[in-house]
């Protein structure tokens, strides 16, 4: 995992911030994904841990909770279907949630550790 790569390099790290990315299953049960929610609600603990482990060595922790996204994995049907309940009528592109990964890690967001950043086109407003 990152953390046991980051820890040799803790006294001198070059990257000072580290994105985990989560979901927005963190915040709403579903049926049948009991293992699955438990696994993502892991990793937004472990980011908020890690945060405050490395914290006095000034690098910044924080999780990506992004709503659907092209990736191809899904069929055009389903997510043509799942689109329909999103705010703003259409899924990320996955350049556009690397953008916001890489505005997240610049300094532009010095403040930011153990938080969860929300990138779903409101879907989670609807939750």
């Amino acid at each position: 995992m990152a953390h046991s790569q980051t820890s040799p390099r803790y006294d001198r790290p070059k990257v000072r911030a580290y994105c985990e990315y989560g979901f927005r299953g963190r915040r709403k049960a579903l049926p049948k994904l009991a293992a699955y929610g438990a696994a993502k609600a892991g990793l937004i603990h472990f980011t908020r841990t890690l945060a405050a482990e490395y914290a006095d060595a000034g690098i910044r922790c924080v999780a990506i909770a992004p709503g659907p996204v092209h990736t191809g994995l899904v069929d055009k049907f389903t997510m043509a279907m799942i689109v329909r309940s999103v705010p703003l009528k259409r899924a990320a592109l996955p350049a556009e949630i690397a953008d916001f990964v890489r505005y997240i890690a610049s300094n532009a967001v010095n403040l930011a550790t153990g938080s969860v950043f929300t990138v779903d086109g409101g879907l989670s407003i609807r939750s």
